[in-house]
């Protein structure tokens, strides 16, 4: 079995998520999810953002903003 992921559009990452286009493309100009290059199209491999995702919500939950 080979260790390639599929790779998805935009569209296709929105829609495995729930949120929106647009908060994908946010996400994606802010560096939050990491993204593929090929020939000058984003592509994204779902398992690496889910897991940067649940990264940075831990992190987030370990530091909670202090006012």
């Amino acid at each position: 079995m080979s260790n390639m992921h599929r790779l998805l559009t935009a569209t296709e990452l929105a829609d495995a998520l729930g949120v929106s286009l647009s908060t994908v493309r946010r996400m994606t100009r802010d560096g939050q999810i990491p993204v593929v290059r090929l020939r000058g199209a984003v592509r994204y491999d779902l398992e690496a953002v889910v897991r940067e995702r649940e990264a940075e919500a831990g992190t987030a939950s370990r530091h909670p903003h202090r006012m």
